[in-house]
């Protein structure tokens, strides 16, 4: 322990730690040993952001990194909060300082985020003949998700109608296209429905 202590060869600390045979020798370890930060979520494949909380020791200070890089005082970013993980492939590594500048080993977790298209909305009443005026519903069970629609056929875009509330079938023979779009720009596949409406 003093011979690692003095080298700060923080690994083969925590290895001889990890190996100690029992309770008693783990103690010596108490003083001389930084505790590796814990992330709040493991590393994994997700289908949302993660907002992802470093936990050290009282009195420890947290670095970190999101690029696969090792982190220090130097070139890591201090821990001040949760950490947002989003789309695609990050890896978290992030170390802890004590307050006599010892560090700890160096965490590492590794995120998969794949966002998945919507599903398609939920409209009422669906494809009819009308001969009374009728309203269309439309609604999705995503959260913070945008409704857009057209008329005509065509496929909604972010530029096309908005829904906002319900939408009264207009005369003649009209297809209703819809689709939904996500808080992350993902859309959904379109959803159509044929209304013909003779007052």
């Amino acid at each position: 322990i003093v011979l690692y202590t003095a080298s700060n060869d923080t690994e083969k600390l925590l290895d001889l730690e990890n190996n100690a045979p029992n309770s008693t020798i783990k103690k010596l370890f108490e003083t001389t040993v930084v505790t590796a930060p814990k992330a709040s979520v493991k590393g994994g494949k997700y289908k949302e952001d993660q907002e992802v909380k470093l936990i050290c020791d009282n009195d420890s200070t947290i670095y970190y990194s999101t690029d696969g890089t090792t982190p220090d005082k130097v070139s890591g970013k201090l821990y001040t909060g949760p950490i947002k993980i989003e789309s695609g492939d990050t890896t978290l590594k992030a170390i802890c300082y004590n307050k006599d500048a010892e560090k700890s080993a160096v965490m590492t977790e590794k995120y998969q985020i794949n966002y998945e298209a919507p599903d398609y909305p939920t409209v009422s009443p669906g494809s009819g003949h009308y001969d009374s005026p009728t309203s269309v519903r439309i609604s999705s069970d995503v959260e913070g998700a945008k409704i857009f629609y057209t008329w005509d056929g065509s496929i909604p875009t972010a530029s096309s109608e908005m829904y906002y509330g319900p939408i009264d079938i207009p005369e003649g023979n009209n297809v209703l296209s819809v689709v939904v779009v996500d808080k992350h720009g993902m859309t959904s596949n379109v959803f159509r429905a044929n209304y013909e409406y003779t007052p």
